[in-house]
């Protein structure tokens, strides 16, 4: 004589066997692609990147730590010899071309030096940069370009060729 199976220890068998096999793939890490560098370092907070909470921690907030002529110095040590900054007020005027084209060249050849790979994998070639040439009109620049303005940014994203293609250091990742 056959045993007849009890349909709620079946339910309990399958409701546990689903259990574990969705366990094991819902905790699968994704790997976390950031476009540019993460905004926080470890350890850190977001208030941490506003001034008000290093001015409440500071044991006197109010005392000047550079005078005018000190924060000249601090600046000029900045700009003339670490050479991290430019001050926009020294840049020439006009501004010659060839110093844009130089910049570009210089660019363009990093980027020629590399392998790289556009969205769908494939391995960037000279010709898409010898038609980003051809895009960015480099020849057509006049001698000297007249100064409009200047904007300064926190952070960007910068489209380096004139394109909406992107392009990647590898076939698999969006990052550069």
């Amino acid at each position: 004589m056959r045993k007849r199976s009890n349909p709620v220890r079946h339910i309990v068998r399958i409701v546990i066997s689903m259990t574990l096999i969705l366990s094991f793939t819902g905790c699968a890490t994704v790997e976390t692609i950031y476009h540019s560098a993460p905004g926080m370092l470890p350890g850190t907070t977001r208030n941490m990147k506003t001034a008000g909470y290093w001015i409440e921690r500071h044991p006197f907030p109010d005392r000047i730590i550079l005078d005018s002529r000190e924060l000249e110095f601090l600046n000029r040590h900045i700009i003339d010899e670490l050479k991290t900054r430019k001050d926009l007020l020294d840049l020439p005027e006009p501004y010659p071309s060839i110093k844009i084209k130089d910049r570009i060249d210089m660019v363009s050849r990093s980027f020629k030096s590399r392998t790289l790979f556009n969205e769908k994998g494939c391995q960037v070639g000279e010709s898409f940069f010898r038609e980003m040439e051809r895009k960015m009109g480099i020849d057509k620049l006049p001698a000297d370009i007249p100064l409009r303005f200047g904007i300064i940014s926190h952070y960007t994203n910068q489209r380096v060729f004139p394109t909406n293609t992107k392009i990647y250091a590898n076939g698999s990742s969006p990052s550069l």
